[in-house]
């Protein structure tokens, strides 16, 4: 009974009690506004409904985000984050294949998610960083391989220390300790560089690396030497085991591009199916007319390519980082739990960035971290495509067979839609999978300072929802107990329709400002308590609570974006032609701010003015506090994430500037033979 009481009083700890509070609070004010429109609807008839529907509608989505809040706050509570297993650092670990795609990113960021990667610890990994450059630009493949060469040879002094102490047949103590001693001095030594080389416009994204990653591991490694020199006894198979686990794996490029026979699909899910599809064959390289091909090897024949079997696939976006134990606690929750075929870590915003438009952004996306929380509570997780561990039996069973210019093409990764990684996930429910989220932070991920690269980011991600909905109706319409997954099925669908219908809603009820102007004096109570967790949150995740208005500023300024990327999936739904991936840019270059978000955002207030002019001449003074409260926002937003100067210039060309290159570390920018 005890561990029962135990359980209680964590469920009922105060985050928790505070979110209960919020919720029913919702609940009670939308109630109220109901019983309230139905009196309306009784003296003034149906003109009330559009106003009601549209309410109900932003309703459901903060309602949604309260319920996915609550299940993070019982998440956090009822879950021990268990310790990485040692077992995963023997020589009999799982294999992982880490695929890191890359398309033209700038040097500085491949070296450090390359970095980053090689720092995990793990024995068996291999690391591939997918090349995606175009064959002919020869600029950026060398950009490209220069830096992965960089960190094959940065290296190369402490795998040389590791190697000799491994077979070392007669290991010692004195010998251990000078190791783990010296690969602390190289890691300091390495900090240090990386110091010398930072770019004051990554500033924050190179201090996260060093202070974050290379710092601490310093500290371990330091750390190992004095336990070791302190220990009564020590077994030599366990610390052989540990030891292999330091800078352990391959470093090498693949760039699919250079084979006529492979998918070349211009989007990163094919990027990486190419790569997924080759996995334990063995291949020679065939020259034709048309240029190089990748065919299997015979039997008999030496091949050209030899890419390993693997047992999972680790999946790393170029612009984010992870900390060193992300391997190991992946790989130990899907080894315990056989029915999860991802497991991840949701991502947050690299702390400590001084320009406003990436923290406001960075701080939406930490809200979204408690979200993805929330939906693992209730199962209803989803994959986040920019770190993730995957099964790589998950990912034959969902494996598709389609041919591209005569040649077939195996897809395992979706690129129905440009959010591969959620329409992935809905295929691997048909075949009763499930996404694992790790509630504690592992991984960091690069968020856009510029307008222009915020709004591909974010028009990316309202794009595919509606399509991906249908497949989802799909998928629970196959399941024996189609009511006892309806709850399930309502919170995995607000993660896909909600940008419609929480965008649609705000945008309608701004337009519908100047006549609604009564019952818009509802909707300050009826948001209140969302606000409110909202603000409460920021704090809690290193925010300020007045954060929430520049939050606000910046969900108006997106509004055309959103809408934009809504309209293109309605688009795809009808002509059934899909939509271009465009990777959201990494460098410090101003990105031109679309034309269309440029004139919205400017018209949007200007109808508000005339709203304010219109009331003020009739003295109808409830009829401008929403129209000034829009106005206020949209201004603030224009002169802090977009600028003044910037918004003037955009009118006659999209200023750019040349990017600030990552300096070399090393001389050596010579591409890996495969």
């Amino acid at each position: 009974m005890k561990p029962a009481r135990h359980k209680a009083r964590q469920t009922f700890s105060p985050d928790v009690r505070f979110v209960r509070v919020v919720l029913a609070s919702s609940v009670g004010l939308y109630v109220v506004f109901i019983c309230m429109s139905l009196s309306f609807f009784v003296m003034t008839g149906p003109q009330i409904l559009p106003f009601v529907l549209l309410i109900t509608g932003l309703f459901y989505c903060t309602v949604l985000h309260q319920v996915f809040r609550y299940g993070a706050s019982c998440r956090k509570v009822e879950l021990a984050n268990p310790a990485p297993s040692g077992a995963l650092l023997r020589a009999d670990a799982p294999f992982v294949t880490v695929l890191i795609p890359s398309y033209k990113e700038d040097q500085r960021v491949i070296l450090a998610t390359t970095l980053s990667a090689a720092l995990l610890r793990y024995r068996n990994k291999r690391i591939v960083v997918l090349v995606d450059d175009p064959a002919d630009s020869h600029a950026a493949q060398a950009t490209s391989f220069g830096a992965v060469g960089d960190v094959t040879q940065l290296l190369e002094i402490p795998r040389a220390m590791t190697y000799g102490a491994l077979h070392d047949h007669a290991l010692t103590r004195k010998r251990l300790m000078r190791t783990y001693a010296a690969l602390g001095d190289w890691l300091g030594n390495l900090a240090g560089q990386l110091k010398a080389a930072r770019d004051p416009a990554f500033a924050h994204v190179d201090d996260f690396l060093i202070d974050r990653i290379i710092e601490p591991l310093r500290n371990d490694m330091q750390a190992e030497a004095r336990r070791i020199s302190l220990a009564l006894r020590l077994n030599l198979a366990d610390e052989r085991s540990l030891l292999a686990g330091m800078f352990a794996g391959e470093i090498t490029t693949f760039h699919r591009k250079s084979y006529v026979n492979l998918s070349a699909a211009a989007n990163k899910a094919m990027n990486l199916n190419a790569y997924i599809g080759l996995l334990g064959g063995n291949f020679v390289i065939t020259k034709t007319q048309h240029g190089q091909r990748l065919d299997p090897a015979s039997a008999d024949s030496t091949p050209d390519l030899a890419i390993p079997a693997t047992d999972y696939v680790m999946t790393l976006d170029a612009d984010s980082l992870v900390m060193p134990d992300y391997l190991l606690t992946m790989v130990a929750a899907l080894e315990q739990d056989r029915t999860a075929a991802i497991a991840q870590s949701p991502y947050l915003a690299f702390p400590g960035s001084t320009a406003p438009l990436e923290r406001i952004a960075g701080a939406t996306t930490d809200i979204q971290y408690l979200l993805h929380q929330g939906a693992s509570y209730f199962k209803a997780a989803y994959w986040v495509g920019a770190n993730a561990v995957i099964r790589y039996r998950a990912l034959c069973d969902i494996r598709q067979i389609r041919f591209e210019n005569g040649e077939s093409v195996q897809v395992f990764v979706q690129d129905k839609t440009v959010i591969e990684d959620t329409g992935s996930t809905i295929d691997m429910l048909h075949h009763g999978w499930h996404v694992h989220n790790h509630f504690a932070p592992l991984a960091y991920s690069a968020t856009p300072a510029d307008f222009g690269a915020l709004a591909i980011q974010r028009k990316r991600w309202a794009t595919g929802g509606l399509i991906l909905f249908v497949d989802l109706l799909r998928a629970y319409g196959t399941k024996r107990a189609p009511l006892a997954a309806l709850p399930e099925l309502v919170l995995r669908a607000h993660y896909l329709i909600a940008p419609l219908i929480g965008n649609t809603a705000i945008f309608l009820l701004m337009i519908w400002s100047a006549e609604a102007n009564q019952s818009l004096l509802w909707l300050p109570f009826f948001m209140l308590p969302y606000f409110v967790l909202y603000a409460y949150d920021l704090q809690r995740l290193g925010y300020r609570r007045r954060d929430l208005f520049g939050i606000c500023a910046l969900n108006l300024m997106l509004l055309p974006i959103n809408l934009a990327g809504i309209l293109a999936t309605l688009r795809q739904i009808v002509t059934g032609h899909k939509g271009s991936f465009v990777r959201t840019p990494k460098t410090v270059a101003r990105n031109a701010v679309p034309l269309y978000s440029l004139l919205f955002n400017l018209a949007v207030p200007g109808l508000m003015l005339w709203y304010v002019s219109d009331g003020l001449a009739q003295q109808d003074y409830a009829a401008i506090v929403f129209p000034v409260l829009n106005i206020s926002l949209y201004c603030y937003g224009i002169y802090r994430f977009m600028g003044i100067a910037e918004l003037l210039q955009r009118l006659t060309g999209p200023p750019l500037c040349d990017p600030v290159p990552y300096p070399n570390l090393s001389h050596s920018h010579k591409r890996e033979k495969m």
